[in-house]
């Protein structure tokens, strides 16, 4: 029996994952726009401005006034550009590390992996100094109600395609997913795509949930 602990330790963490997949489509837009923006004539040239503007403000910070902090360094672009969110919810679904080494470790091995986001989201926050949870986290298994449906963009920020993946292989022959090709994080009714909103709108009428793929519109 397949399991998944769904703890939004994890979730944080996929924002490196979800900022990734999604940053392509972002750097072409601004690609496209060069004449304007200055940033890049391609996509690869967009994400190396991006990445050495981050560099280069991490060495030296800007003036910001009016903002907390009133400076604007590396790590302030990386968060503009994140949208990562730190609240009560998500520090109380698991304990979290509170290893000062374990956290130096975390953020070495994502800044490798995804250097868009520097290991911000896996770095020491409010959620490490947290009390302990009071129930345990939940585990998803192949056990249970069965006719589910996940719908999810292929190029989502917040919650990437791969770990939806990892929760339908979770859910086993319970759940079935719709993939649409798109980016952001609202799918159902909300980015113009009509073969995902068809599916999801015939489940919630009495229908199926069904395996389908649902091409960019």
């Amino acid at each position: 029996m397949r399991t998944l602990r769904p703890w939004a330790r994890g979730w944080a963490a996929n924002y490196a994952v979800g900022v990734e997949d999604r940053f392509p489509d972002f750097a072409a837009w601004v690609a496209a726009r060069h004449a304007e923006y200055g940033l890049g004539a391609d996509a690869a040239a967009v994400r190396e401005t991006f990445l050495r503007l981050a560099d280069e403000l991490d060495r030296q910070p800007i003036p910001w006034p009016g903002a907390l902090p009133p400076e604007l360094a590396g790590n302030e672009l990386r968060d503009l550009m994140l949208g990562a969110v730190a609240g009560a919810t998500i520090c109380n679904d698991v304990a979290w590390p509170r290893s000062i080494e374990r956290h130096r470790r975390d953020v070495r091995a994502n800044r490798a992996a995804c250097p868009l986001t520097a290991g911000r989201p896996v770095n020491i926050g409010p959620c490490s100094f947290w009390h302990q949870p009071a129930e345990p986290p939940t585990r998803v298994t192949s056990k249970g109600p069965s006719n589910i449906l996940l719908i999810q963009n292929l190029r989502d920020p917040a919650t990437p395609y791969s770990g939806a993946l990892k929760l339908l292989r979770a859910f086993g022959h319970r759940a079935n997913m719709v993939t649409v090709d798109s980016g952001g994080h609202g799918v159902y009714l909300a980015n113009g795509n009509a073969c995902g909103d068809r599916a999801v709108t015939a489940l919630l009428a009495g229908g199926i949930a069904e395996n389908l793929t649902c091409p960019a519109q």
